[in-house]
């Protein structure tokens, strides 16, 4: 079994040298590794030069987003299993893919990552498991997609990612796939990678609310009372951007014309 690390990366050199780092200190080599660089002017090309050698295929070019540039990725990628590890995210130690590879199973494998911004650890991703992961779980919170292992045939099966979102376009794939049933979600409690949250910005948040209404659109009208009950009104009303997201969580709602405000 052979996996396909896609690295995507446009103007973080710094944050590029420790995804770089991290995978070639790797004491399993049974991966190939696609970076794709958007086009960086800060240093980026020549670090990938320095270590081309490493990649299976690298590229330096404009692209229309995150996404454009994980599909470009995906189009070479020849592995089983795909994990995209962008620039800033790394593997938690030099044994971790060889660990995974003897774990690897399912359509979806989603083990955990650590959160850091910079300056320290501040959080986790949360444990999750098969027998109790389900839709109304999936609403509530997309996977780690830097500790999510995807078969690449399940990816190439769906197009790739919908370049029209900006944001949750994983969460969005992940939840069509759930919502057809037919690929098999597997969890384990290993934590793989350390995922870089810096750059998150006021701005994000609107859009990140704005594209999570979208998600939920997918869901069939048969579940969307439940999914509704399990987002929890007190965390969404919790801060001002919470308000926000309960606004439109309302709005989305009303839309689908399930359920009363009483309800609520």
């Amino acid at each position: 079994m052979k996996l396909s690390i896609i690295t995507i990366n446009y103007n973080n050199c710094e944050g590029l040298r420790e995804t770089i780092l991290s995978v070639v200190e790797q004491t399993c080599k049974q991966f190939e590794w696609i970076i794709v660089d958007g086009g960086s002017q800060d240093g980026s090309v020549a670090l990938l030069e320095q270590y081309r050698s490493y990649f299976s295929y690298w590229c330096s070019e404009t692209d229309k987003g995150i996404y454009n540039a994980m599909n470009k990725g995906l189009q070479h990628a020849h592995g089983d299993y795909c994990l995209f590890l962008n620039s800033g995210d790394r593997l938690t130690n030099n044994r971790i893919i060889e660990q995974v590879m003897h774990e690897l199973s399912g359509d979806v494998w989603c083990a955990r990552s650590f959160y850091h911004d910079g300056d320290r650890i501040w959080g986790e991703s949360r444990r999750l498991s098969s027998e109790t992961f389900s839709v109304s779980t999936l609403a509530r919170m997309s996977l780690p997609h830097q500790s999510t292992f995807i078969r690449t045939q399940l990816l190439h099966a769906y197009g790739g990612y919908d370049e029209s979102y900006h944001l949750l376009a994983d969460w969005a794939l992940f939840m069509r796939v759930m919502l057809d049933e037919k690929a098999e979600f597997v969890f384990s409690d290993i934590f793989t990678s350390v995922y870089d949250t810096r750059g998150s910005s006021a701005a994000q948040k609107t859009l990140f609310a704005s594209e999570k209404a979208r998600v939920m659109l997918l869901i069939p009208a048969i579940y969307r009372k439940d999914i509704v009950l399990a987002l929890s009104i007190q965390d969404v009303q919790s801060s001002s951007f919470g308000n926000f997201c309960y606004r439109v969580l309302y709005r989305m709602v009303s839309l689908l014309k399930t359920i009363t405000p009483k309800d609520l």
